[in-house]
């Protein structure tokens, strides 16, 4: 997997995906309309799913290439901080709404862990540079 580059993996996650996005759709019972579905997609319909294609294509490419290039925690902390930033997106743009305490909750949960963790490893890292200035001055 490391000789791999970030696209042959973001090709790979997306081709080993789909008998599962299948299966999901049969037992959601999706393929009695999706025929019907797709027959009223128009032409500007196509052009933005091919383009939503794409994009999601490049963000999972990112994805993988921030992957090789942070820790494990970095990359998750950057993941949930992606995701609480749709969450907002979603509820400006799009009109979702958080249902519960719970929900924003979590979010709030999940926004303060990340910060949290940054301000941890830049200490860390604070902490380590004075170290080696100390070091160098010897």
């Amino acid at each position: 997997f490391k000789q791999m580059s970030r696209y042959t993996m973001s090709m790979y996650n997306n081709v080993l995906a789909m008998p599962l996005v299948v299966i999901i759709g049969f037992v959601q019972q999706e393929n009695l309309v999706v025929v019907e579905k797709i027959a009223a997609v128009s032409n500007f319909g196509w052009a933005i799913i091919a383009a939503s294609c794409f994009l999601g294509f490049g963000i999972s490419a990112a994805g993988f290439g921030l992957q090789k290039l942070t820790s494990a925690t970095t990359f998750l902390v950057i993941n949930n901080m992606t995701k609480f930033l749709n969450i907002v997106l979603g509820m400006l743009f799009m009109g979702d709404k958080l249902v519960g305490l719970l929900d924003a909750g979590g979010c709030v949960l999940a926004l303060f862990g990340g910060f949290w963790y940054s301000y941890e490893l830049t200490q860390i890292n604070d902490k380590k540079k004075k170290a080696d200035a100390a070091a160098a001055k010897k």
